[in-house]
C-alpha cells in the first residue's frame, strides 16, 4: 500500500538528503534519511492509528549512472493486521555517491538498512543522536 502522505514526505526529504554539496557513502545517505523517516513513522501512527513494527531503507543499483532509494515501513493496525507503507524515489545520479559507495552498490546490487522505532528523549522529543 502506498500512503499519499508518506510518499509525498519521502520524496521531499530525498531531495534534501541528495545534496550536491558533497558525495555521500551509503551509510551517510541512510543516516540522513533515518532521522526524517522517524518523523514520518510518527505521522503514520497518529493519522492512521498504527503501531510501528519495523522497516527497511534500501539503496538499489538502477543502472551504471543511477540508483534508487526506497523505504518500506511495517505497522499493525487496530485489528492487529499487518500494513506495509512504502515509497520509492526517482532514479538519482551516481555523482551523489562517493566512488567507493558507487562501486559497492554496483557490486552488491543493493544496500539494505533496518529502520527501528523512533527513540525519544526525556522531554518527549525525537532522539536524533543515532
Amino acid at each position: 500500500m502506498e500512503s499519499g502522505t508518506f510518499n509525498q514526505l519521502f520524496k521531499g526529504f530525498v531531495n534534501e538528503v541528495i545534496s550536491p554539496f558533497f558525495p555521500k557513502t551509503l551509510e551517510q545517505l541512510a543516516e540522513g534519511c533515518e532521522k526524517k523517516i522517524d518523523r514520518i513513522i510518527l505521522k503514520e501512527e497518529v493519522e492512521n492509528d498504527y503501531d510501528f513494527a519495523s522497516g527497511e531503507f534500501t539503496i538499489s543499483y538502477y543502472n551504471k549512472n543511477s540508483f534508487l532509494l526506497s523505504a518500506s515501513l511495517y505497522f499493525k493496525d487496530t485489528n492487529e493486521d499487518w500494513v506495509e507503507v512504502k515509497s520509492e524515489s526517482q532514479p538519482r545520479d551516481m555523482k551523489y555517491l562517493t566512488g567507493e559507495a558507487a562501486e559497492e552498490l554496483r557490486a552488491k546490487g543493493k544496500a539494505i538498512f533496518n529502520i527501528d522505532a523512533p527513540k525519544f528523549n526525556a522531554d518527549g522529543s525525537i532522539d536524533v543522536s543515532k
